[in-house]
């Protein structure tokens, strides 16, 4: 069943949620502790099945999972307690041609289009074939400027480069109270390849 992203405005208002990544530390968290919502992105709701049910899975890529691709379509299906949050700007940049139908006939699951780059309803430079499908109907164009409107802020919050600031924007417009982040690793320091003067 097709949501909008603003049927989801303060719907977990005041509860807790953990913002899950498939980085190495994304098993060390007390799972059976921890009775707030949690949010996907990348695998991470794959490889911990067992320990811990999703409610939300945020997608930001046109490889996996791809709700045209039948094979995807079982995974998707499966986890039917968890909202899909696609960005529909990168499904449909180059690969995928938009079909809200054959999504309705196919997905057994809650599911929410929303678009991280065609800011103030601009087409990309070059154009793309996700242009095609801007949607003008809001008083915003992308996930990014519905959090700056929620919150205030007068300039858009973030021009955003990761998945994982999808799953933040997702968040803040659930209105959770309290975030928690885990398996979001990045590197805590540079490694610098160092060359012996003999393999120059």
């Amino acid at each position: 069943m097709e949501l909008k992203l603003d049927d989801l405005i303060n719907k977990e208002k005041s509860k807790s949620c953990l913002i899950l990544g498939p980085g190495e530390t994304m098993t060390e968290f007390p799972f059976e502790k921890f009775n707030g919502k949690i949010i996907v992105i990348g695998d991470s709701a794959i490889r911990g099945e067992g320990m811990f049910v999703p409610d939300y899975w945020v997608i930001s890529n046109n490889h996996f999972p791809v709700p045209y691709i039948s094979i995807h379509r079982k995974v998707i299906n499966k986890f039917k307690k968890t909202t899909f949050l696609f960005a529909e700007s990168a499904l449909h940049d180059n690969l995928w041609k938009k079909s809200i139908r054959k999504i309705n006939k196919s997905l057994k699951v809650k599911w929410v289009f929303f678009d991280e780059r065609h800011f103030g309803f601009k087409k990309c430079d070059p154009e793309k074939q996700c242009c095609k499908y801007i949607d003008d109907k809001n008083n915003y164009s992308t996930i990014q400027e519905l959090v700056s409107q929620l919150y205030n802020y007068r300039s858009i919050a973030s021009k955003a480069a990761t998945v994982f600031e999808h799953a933040l924007a997702v968040s803040l417009i659930l209105g959770f109270k309290e975030i928690f982040i885990q398996g979001i690793d990045l590197p805590s320091t540079e490694l610098k390849k160092r060359v012996k003067k003999s393999e120059i």
